[in-house]
């Protein structure tokens, strides 16, 4: 495996979406760049970043040993990830999509009430905007997971700035061994959002 050229730098687009019925996750680039084709659209781009996106796993770990220090185990007993966003842009309907009592309807949008919380899992996919390359053999990183906002938000109203609202979204499995999300150099992606 040769060095890679990737940083982790920049900021990107995200789009979200309630995941379909029979929905799959993509496990190749081919794959990767037909989702981001078929639905990093106008209508699932949810709002424009604001200080990049950042994804964060952490993990609950077993460490012991023997007596005597002849032998030691660590092992890695849990995973949990999050994904960290916020929007310089949103609305009652940016709500509405992100957290999940929220609901808009004739233009109202009212939030609360756990009776009527929409528990479906959201797709999340991150494209970032920095390109790796030149030509037909320019990448960009394409991340995508699935969760849910239940961490809460604050809105807040400041004369002197715009205050992003903030987004974390806990992930869950995208498969029953527990993978968590997919991320790839994905070339020749088309101009986004596709239209």
């Amino acid at each position: 495996m040769a060095v890679s050229s990737q940083t982790y730098y920049g900021s990107g687009t995200v789009y979200e979406f309630a995941k379909p019925e029979n929905f799959t996750f993509p496990s190749t680039i081919a794959d990767i760049k037909t989702l981001v084709e078929t639905y990093c659209t106008a209508a699932n781009q949810i709002g424009y970043l604001k200080n990049g996106f950042s994804v964060e796993v952490s993990t609950e770990t077993l460490e012991d040993q023997s007596d005597l220090g002849e032998m030691k185990i660590s092992l890695i007993t849990r995973e949990n990830g999050t994904i960290n966003f916020a929007l310089f842009n949103a609305n009652g309907e940016t709500l509405a999509k992100l957290y999940p009592t929220a609901k808009t309807v004739s233009g109202v949008t009212t939030v609360g009430g756990l009776n009527g919380a929409n528990q479906t899992d959201h797709v999340i996919v991150f494209v970032a905007a920095t390109k790796v390359g030149t030509g037909a053999s320019a990448t960009q990183t394409v991340f995508i997971s699935q969760g849910k906002n239940t961490s809460g938000f604050t809105l807040t109203w400041n004369p002197d700035s715009v205050e992003p609202f903030s987004c974390t979204y806990t992930m869950t499995p995208l498969t029953t061994n527990g993978e968590m999300f997919k991320i790839a150099e994905v070339s020749e992606l088309p101009a986004l959002p596709v239209t």
